[in-house]
């Protein structure tokens, strides 16, 4: 009696143990196909974001050339204008024009760049930050900088009755305006600083040089002091030849 217990006690430990060992095989199953589904999730996680990140850097290609384009490639006769669906024809993956121009104002955003169409005072005020020899150029001007504002304005106006305006880029019409603008500003300086010296030097009791009548014989000319001032400002034509680009100007 007791061996047959023993015997089904026995038994029922073998049956317990094939069990035990069946129940962790296949727990051990579950836990590779758990990591199975874990893995693959992963690469699947890795290839998205992959793609995500191709997308975003050719978005960024596609907004950079498009802001180049914009910036130096002229619109007019000979050139023909570049429309936005040809940008989005360059790209690998499907873009819209609207996630091109969300490229673009990130791109310049991230520069810091002032949103907003190229105008003569933005790029004067550019220019008059970036050029310490314009600076310095007009430091010696009654009222410096603003009275040199007001000499490019009057010569930008001026140029805008002009039939063949067009045919000219902003940045160029600006750079042109400025340097004579400078030019003037200066030489009227210098008559002005001559005209004080000389009433000074006369006794002259009149209360302020431009009563004075006295030695009207010997005025200086008007050419004297352009070309002083054209002297003045070598430098800064220098600089704003490199910095806009611009070859084969010379100060008439």
């Amino acid at each position: 009696m007791k061996s047959r217990v023993t015997n089904l006690e026995y038994s029922d430990g073998e049956s317990t143990g094939e069990d035990s060992d069946n129940e962790l095989d296949a727990a051990s199953d579950d836990t590779v196909v758990v990591k199975g589904e874990q893995v693959s999730g992963y690469e699947s996680e890795s290839d998205d974001w992959q793609e995500g990140q191709e997308a975003v850097i050719w978005d960024t290609a596609l907004g950079s050339l498009a802001l180049c384009v914009k910036f130096h490639r002229d619109f007019l006769d000979p050139l023909s204008p570049v429309y936005a669906y040809e940008f989005l024809d360059l790209a690998r993956h499907s873009i819209s024009y609207q996630d091109l121009e969300v490229a673009q104002r990130d791109i310049l955003s991230a520069c810091g760049f002032s949103l907003g169409s190229i105008t003569p005072q933005g790029l004067m005020d550019e220019l008059w930050l970036a050029l310490p020899t314009l600076r310095k150029a007009a430091e010696p001007v009654r009222n410096g900088w603003k009275s040199v504002q007001v000499e490019i304005w009057n010569r930008l106006f001026d140029a805008l009755i002009e039939p063949d305006v067009l045919q000219f880029p902003v940045s160029l019409l600006t750079a042109s305006a400025l340097l004579d603008g400078l030019i003037i500003a200066i030489a009227r300086h210098y008559r002005s600083e001559a005209k004080m010296t000389a009433w000074r030097n006369s006794g002259c009791r009149c209360p302020a040089p431009s009563a004075c009548t006295e030695n009207t014989s010997k005025q200086v000319p008007w050419q004297v002091y352009e070309s002083k001032a054209m002297d003045a400002v070598k430098d800064v034509v220098l600089d704003l030849t490199d910095v806009l680009e611009i070859r084969n100007v010379s100060v008439v």
